[in-house]
Parts: structure tokens; C-alpha cells; sequence
């Protein structure tokens, strides 16, 4: 499970960039993974990790985005965002989302089992002046490819945090937990992530 499932950290504003308008953005991530999927219970079971992110957007229209998103460990993510309530001067704004990651790495360099992860992430954030606060509710499912057969599992996570915007540069940060959702929760075998970022955003108007 460790391997694959590194979440992104989609720490932003429910605000679209508008038609034609991109934006290119770094992001550093640390995560405390707690794992107890080898039943372990020694201190070895916590696991501070860290990435660093790198991704850019566009506006396909006033009220729609696509971005791509890759990290240090290989991932690459692919998402589709659809403003539903508000627009870009509003004071809340609401959105929703689909997004698809994999790793083509891992399978190559790992012997790990192919994968792809599917994400429906909501964007909620309140805005005042060049500052927003944002509550990111996620849920995803990943599936994983061992030969013939499939395993999926089911995550739900959230990101809040906030930024603020100087011109057309943007410092945002944020932080939240990832949890799978397993028949294994009952006996208390699991991994839980959290994930704390910061980053900073330029805007192609």
C-alpha cells in the first residue's frame, strides 16, 4: 500500500483561472505515515516521508480547468475542475472535480503491481481581499493490478489551509489526512497518512 499511495496535495481556491489562462506551481510535501499493514506495533510503524510537486493548469473556459501534476516519486496526475457556485470575484466559490494518477515508475523499478487511482475532490474556499481559506474534501478509489485478478480499495481525505496573492504570485499552504477504507480497519490493520504542504503559484494571465 505504501507505494502507491502517495496522495497529491491539491491545496487551492475553489476559483477556476479562467479561459485561456494558465498557471504553474511548486509544492513541497511532507506526510507522517502511519503503517500498520504488516501488523507491526513498534515505533517503526510511523514514517516521516516528503515530495516535492510540480504542476501547471489551464483554463479551458471562465468556469473550467484541466491541470497535470507530477512528484519526486513518479506520480503523475491528471484532473478536470468545474466551478458550480460562484465565479472568480465572489467571496465563496464552489467546485468539483475528477482526477486520475498513476506511477509508471514503481512497476519498472519496484517490481510493484500496476495501479491507477481515481479522485472526486470538492474545492470550497471564502475569500477576502488577496486571502482565501479553503476545506478540500476528497474521495478517491485505487485499483490495483495483481495478475489475473483486481483490488480496490477506497480512500476519503481532506486538505485545509489557506493562501494569500501578491500580483500574480501566490503562497498557499495546507494540511489533512488520508484514510483507506479497508475490510482490514476492524482488526486494526491499516495505513493512515498525513500531509502537510507548502507552495507557491505564478499566473499566466
Amino acid at each position: 500500500m505504501m507505494t502507491s499511495c502517495f496522495p497529491f496535495a491539491q491545496y487551492e481556491s475553489a476559483r477556476t483561472l479562467g479561459k485561456g489562462k494558465g498557471s504553474l506551481g511548486v509544492t513541497g510535501m511532507g506526510y507522517i505515515l502511519y503503517d500498520r499493514s504488516s501488523g507491526l506495533t513498534n515505533s517503526n510503524d510511523v514514517i516521516p516521508l516528503g515530495s516535492l510537486e510540480i504542476s501547471g493548469g489551464y483554463g479551458l473556459t471562465d468556469r473550467s480547468d484541466v491541470r497535470l501534476m507530477v512528484n519526486s516519486f513518479g506520480f503523475v496526475y491528471l484532473d478536470y475542475k468545474q466551478m458550480l457556485i460562484g465565479d472568480r470575484q465572489s467571496y465563496f466559490a464552489l467546485s468539483s472535480g475528477f482526477g486520475v494518477d498513476g506511477n509508471p515508475v514503481l512497476p519498472l523499478t519496484q517490481n510493484a503491481d500496476p495501479f491507477v487511482k481515481m479522485h472526486l475532490p470538492l474545492y470550497m474556499s471564502w475569500h477576502k481581499s488577496n486571502k482565501y481559506f479553503f476545506i478540500n474534501p476528497k474521495v478517491s478509489y485505487q485499483i490495483v493490478f495483481e495478475g489475473k485478478k483486481t483490488i480496490g480499495t477506497p480512500f476519503a481525505g481532506v486538505g485545509i489551509g489557506g493562501g494569500f496573492f501578491n500580483g500574480d504570485f501566490e503562497i498557499f499552504g495546507g494540511t489533512g489526512p488520508i484514510l483507506p477504507f479497508t475490510p482490514t480497519l476492524e482488526n486494526k490493520n491499516f495505513a493512515l497518512f498525513w500531509q502537510t504542504g507548502i507552495g507557491a503559484r505564478y499566473y499566466i494571465r
